[in-house]
């Protein structure tokens, strides 16, 4: 969805990493490598996702001045061939202590030199940075044609989802409270993000409509739903004539009617296919919003394997004879080193065999006990999913923005019938997926996440 480049995701960690390699002196140029993975999209477009950084020891600089650095090939090889090995991508960055923040004659040089070594062992698009200030950077492209061109964006992802090279030029007047609010810079980086959006039902349709509305400039929207009498009461934009209509066509309806500048993709289908949850790649934030816990945990694996942010919310009414027992909703942030679904017990391996069984095989358990409830619709009100989904979003903006002050959490709790708000960050199970560092920035893999997928149904 995004236009055809490359551009480059940097754990926090990674960042805060180079700031301490590249400036522990300032009265010379410094260097280090980072390792990446790679993310190829559906448009020819690609993303460099950080995995490592590797300092250049000081033995390693050929020449070391304050306007100019050149590095020794036995710095750099054993770093190619760990490249090579993993399939991924190279990085060089380097400071300016004095400036300027471009790339200078010097840099010219000494790059084609060991770039043209780098795509003789590892072809493919590699890539530099050049940094003024601990986040303060340029980035350029190399190609195996030894063509450079600028890098589209750098995107920084941990605590904070942060742009540091990038976002869109303008700012519609039509935003003007938002800008009130957040100011202009916060604004062009909506307008610049990708989100995608898995759900369309209560939550899902609600995330959709604020997203929609804050500007944010592309939407990539999935569900395999159609929409049924009873979503009426929940589902934003409906109409009760939509009966048996697919619920993204709904909410394309929705963005056309409203005249936004967002450029929205539906997808009718399921992230349990394989060729629909590969669009989600290039999404900068994925909203999951979803009861399943099959596509749950796809979204888990996403999360670390590409650095994309997954924002998952969910609301749940316990009602007995129409009576409320009580009303919990859940904003749940996925990020590499925080805990999955899995690790806080949202997704479970007994959830999973459910879904996993034929439609024959889940009305069978359940006549006899089993899988109680599998098929069985929650309870569900319109003010209580609306709500959720709004600390879905909230969460968004404090990610982009800080307005909360420095915070840690990575899940919201709220109890409607208490009343009661909590925030928590649970460390992940040593055992679990999630806590497998080598996975975090993996980018493509076959199988996709590391995953076994179903085969595909036929086109609609």
């Amino acid at each position: 969805m995004s236009a055809p480049g490359v551009t480059l995701t940097l754990r926090s960690e990674h960042l805060a990493s180079l700031g301490a390699l590249l400036f522990d002196r300032t009265d010379v140029e410094s260097a280090a490598y980072v390792l990446c993975g790679r993310s190829a999209g559906e448009d020819g477009s690609e993303r460099l996702l950080s995995r490592a950084v590797v300092p250049v020891r000081p033995q390693h600089y050929r020449r070391r001045e304050r306007d100019r650095l050149s590095v020794a090939d036995e710095s750099f090889v054993p770093v190619v061939k760990r490249v090579r090995t993993e399939g991924g991508a190279l990085l060089l960055a380097h400071s300016h202590p004095d400036g300027p923040l471009a790339f200078s004659e010097q840099d010219d040089r000494e790059e084609a030199r060991l770039f043209a070594a780098v795509q003789r062992r590892a072809p493919g698009p590699h890539g530099s940075l050049v940094f003024t200030a601990p986040d303060e950077l340029v980035g350029r492209v190399w190609r195996p044609d030894g063509r450079t061109g600028p890098m589209a964006r750098v995107t920084v992802v941990g605590e904070r989802l942060r742009v540091l090279v990038g976002g869109a030029e303008d700012v519609s007047p039509i935003f003007d409270r938002q800008v009130r609010a957040f100011g202009p810079d916060v604004q062009r980086v909506l307008a610049d993000l990708t989100v995608g959006v898995v759900g369309l039902g209560g939550t899902g349709s609600a995330v959709f409509e604020q997203l929609l509305r804050l500007g944010v400039g592309r939407l990539l929207l999935i569900d395999d739903d159609r929409f049924d009498g009873t979503n009426v009461n929940r589902v934003h934009g409906s109409r009760l004539t939509d009966v048996g209509r697919p619920k993204v066509e709904i909410a394309s309806r929705t963005a056309a009617d409203s005249g936004l500048p967002t450029r929205v993709t539906a997808i009718d289908g399921s992230v349990l296919d394989a060729s629909v949850a590969r669009r989600l790649r290039g999404c900068d934030v994925v909203f999951g919003c979803t009861d399943r816990q099959l596509p749950r945990l796809v979204l888990s694996r996403l999360a670390t394997r590409y650095l994309i942010p997954v924002i998952d919310v969910g609301a749940l009414v316990d009602a007995h004879d129409g009576t409320i027992r009580s009303v919990a909703g859940r904003v749940t942030t996925l990020v590499p080193g925080a805990s999955c679904l899995l690790c806080r017990g949202q997704v479970t391996a007994d959830g999973l065999r459910a879904e996993a069984l034929s439609a024959s095989d889940r009305e069978r358990l359940a006549a006899e006990g089993y899988v109680r409830g599998l098929d069985a619709p929650s309870p569900a009100v319109v003010p209580f999913t609306t709500v959720v989904a709004s600390l879905g979003v909230a969460e968004l903006l404090q990610r982009l923005t800080g307005f909360m002050g420095p915070r840690a959490s990575t899940e919201t709790l709220l109890r409607f019938d208490l009343p009661k708000l909590a925030t928590n960050a649970v460390p992940p199970s040593a055992s679990c997926d999630c806590a497998d560092a080598s996975t975090w920035g993996r980018g493509d893999e076959e199988p996709f996440l590391g995953l076994t997928w179903r085969q595909e149904a036929p086109a609609r």
